[in-house]
């Protein structure tokens, strides 16, 4: 989608005012201009007088005039208007003030809803298959997408023109790649691998084709990932999962791998993305609402230090947030509506103006993969599905006596896991949902459903005596381990910590165990 686009889908305030003129040939005009609209009504002398205004040197007053003249054309009902804002736009980025009235008109003019949004978007499928990954990112041009290779366990490139891959490192000694980030001019990949050791480590490869150099390991850290490059490329922001259990957002410089914290979040709490704005000032990323909710708000953070504040606050689940080109907009994924949707925010200066504006309906389970300097988002979406089956045999004769039919027709594709009790009597499985576990009677043929307080939980498995299910899941403060699930109740008790709680975050992608597309919009 090109920025123009972008900008205007923006819900923007509207209001249109004249600042202090700094020439004087154009202030008079403009005034006059005013006057005509004020007193006589006369809006095509008017335009013309705002027209010669937007011909002077002063560009406050150019870019005002510019925006007088299309209310103007809207009085008169036409299509002129949106030219005048578009100029407006185009012709004056630097004036803040007025480009964001201009979009706001024209936020009036051409309807955002979701049918008009279907009609004015374009979204094609880049990249399908069971090797798709979804850990890497888009270039700042769209020419390229970096990924992590898996069957070679290494960063690769891939030309979004042609589908050729380019492979830039490998696995040696377990030291795979992933959660790559391509740098701002293309020339550079961060991304983070498991050195010999077992421990985890920030490392740059050009894309030239020279080997990889470490940027960046600490003991006390680990797991880490990179998160994005500032403009210059002289810095990644990264976060840092800490052993104390502390998550910190920081920037590290390319030159010397030293490392200066913006934020320390307690208790692991990890942002699902965390996002620099192209103009370097700030940091937003997604973080919980309260301490055990798994709901999350999106938040803006100064690099200077000097500030913070909430940028997306809503009792839905608002996540992974990504800057426009300009800095001026932040767009976002939320289930405010019910499915999961890409929205957009306008920000100036760090700050949020206006309710944000629907983009892009019903995406699935979408995640970005970054921006691009033209306005092309590009983000993933998870497309396999799994499901438990029942099918009788005869296991003597091997015959099938009946086809495999699923356990339930609730929510095909949504369930997976199965694990026989030890007389044989039931069925747990995991689903229908991420978050729930289903126990099948055999003798009755019923179902019910189990819903653990969980955030993520996968492969239930019966205990001997058939009153508990232990499960891998990951509580309301994000501690994953092993947990036991009272069958009865659905209550659920931890068993064993994990100190690679860093392997099982339910957001974080692997290893292409299921097919995934790259969409780009």
């Amino acid at each position: 989608m090109k920025s123009s686009a972008l900008i205007m889908l923006a819900a923007l305030a509207c209001c249109v005012a004249a600042a202090p003129a700094q020439n004087r040939t154009q202030s008079h005009l403009f005034q006059q201009a005013i006057d005509w609209v004020e007193t006589k009504g006369d809006y095509p002398a008017a335009i013309r007088l705002f027209e010669e205004v937007a011909r002077g040197p002063d560009r406050h007053l150019a870019a005002s005039a510019l925006l007088q003249a299309g209310l103007g054309y809207e009085k008169l009902g036409k299509d002129d208007a949106q030219a005048a804002y578009r100029r407006v736009i185009r012709e004056f980025p630097e004036q803040h003030e007025a480009v964001g009235q201009a979009r706001a008109r024209l936020s009036k003019l051409v309807p955002t809803g979701p049918s008009n949004l279907r009609s004015a978007l374009t979204t094609r499928q880049v990249w399908a298959g069971p090797e798709v990954d979804v850990t890497g990112s888009v270039s700042r041009d769209g020419r390229y997408l970096s990924f992590t290779d898996w069957e070679a366990g290494g960063v690769a490139l891939r030309d979004l023109a042609t589908g050729q891959k380019r492979l830039l490192t490998r696995n040696e000694h377990n030291s795979y790649a992933e959660n790559s980030r391509l740098s701002p001019g293309g020339e550079q990949i961060v991304y983070v691998g498991l050195n010999q050791d077992g421990g985890y480590e920030l490392r740059v490869v050009r894309t030239d084709g020279s080997p990889p150099r470490l940027l960046y390991r600490n003991e006390e850290t680990p797991y880490l990932w990179p998160a994005d490059w500032s403009p210059d490329g002289k810095q990644i922001v990264a976060g840092l999962g800490r052993k104390d259990r502390t998550i910190q957002i920081a920037l590290i410089t390319v030159a010397d791998g030293s490392a200066r914290v913006l934020k320390t979040l307690a208790d692991w709490s990890s942002p699902g993305r965390i996002t620099l704005s192209p103009d370097g000032r700030y940091v937003a990323y997604d973080g919980r609402q309260q301490e055990k909710s798994s709901e999350r708000d999106i938040f803006a953070l100064a690099t200077d230090g000097s500030r913070e504040v909430p940028l997306i606050e809503h009792p839905s689940d608002d996540m992974f947030p990504v800057w426009g080109p300009d800095s001026r907009h932040l767009l976002f994924i939320s289930d405010r509506r019910g499915p999961l949707s890409i929205w957009m925010s306008r920000v100036v200066d760090g700050k949020p103006q206006g309710d944000p504006e629907l983009i892009k309906p019903e995406t699935g389970s979408a995640r970005p993969l970054g921006l691009t300097r033209q306005g092309s988002y590009y983000y993933s979406v998870r497309t396999s599905t799994n499901d438990v089956y029942l099918a009788e045999l005869d296991s003597a004769a091997g015959k099938i006596l009946r086809p495999a039919t699923p356990v339930s027709e609730r929510q095909i594709g949504s369930k997976g896991s199965p694990d026989w009790s030890a007389d044989g009597r039931f069925l747990a499985h995991r689903g229908p949902g991420p978050l729930s576990i289903s126990i099948l009677s055999l003798e009755t043929g019923q179902s019910r459903s189990l819903s653990p307080p969980l955030q993520f939980l996968n492969r239930p498995r019966w205990s001997p005596d058939g009153r508990s299910l232990l499960v891998i899941g990951s509580d309301r403060s994000s501690r994953v381990g092993l947990y036991k699930i009272d069958t009865t109740t659905g209550e659920a008790a931890p068993i064993l910590y994990s100190d690679l709680e860093w392997e099982c975050r339910a957001w974080r992608p692997g290893p292409p165990m299921e097919s995934r597309s790259s969409t780009a919009m």
